[in-house]
C-alpha cells in the first residue's frame, strides 16, 4: 500500500489559482491553498472558495485581472483565511522574492500547525 498524505497543500496562479481552488473542495484533507492573482472564472469555470482549509490570497494592486473582485473573492472565501496585496500587477516583476517568502511561509506554518494537532 502506498503512503498516505498527512500534508498537502496546492498552489495556483492566475488561471492555475481557478484550477487549485476547484481540486481544493474536492479533497476533505487539504491542509492549505495558496492562490496568486486568482481569477474569478475562466470560460465556464469559476473559483470555488469552498474548502474549509486554510487560504492565503496574493494579489497586485495594480492587476487589471484580479483587483476589483479581490474583496469579493476574500469575503466569499470559507475557513481561515489571510491575505496580502502588494504594490503589482498580474506579473509580480520585482516582487517575485516577496510572493515566494509569503507563500513559504504560509505553507510551513500551515503544515507545522497540522502537525501539532495530530
Amino acid at each position: 500500500m502506498g503512503k498516505t498524505i498527512t500534508s498537502l497543500g496546492l498552489l495556483g496562479y492566475s488561471y492555475g489559482a481557478v484550477i487549485a481552488s476547484n481540486a481544493a473542495a474536492q479533497f476533505q484533507n487539504l491542509k492549505g491553498l495558496a492562490l496568486v492573482s486568482p481569477l474569478v472564472k475562466i470560460d465556464r469555470l469559476k473559483i470555488d472558495l469552498s474548502s474549509n482549509c486554510k487560504k492565503l490570497i496574493i494579489y497586485g494592486l495594480h492587476d487589471g485581472f484580479v483587483a476589483k473582485e479581490i474583496e469579493n473573492l476574500y469575503d466569499s472565501a470559507k475557513g481561515e483565511k489571510q491575505r496580502l496585496s502588494l504594490d503589482t500587477d498580474h506579473f509580480y516583476a520585482g516582487y517575485e522574492g516577496v510572493m515566494a517568502h509569503a507563500v513559504r511561509e504560509f505553507f510551513r506554518k500551515t503544515f507545522q500547525d497540522s502537525i501539532k494537532q495530530n
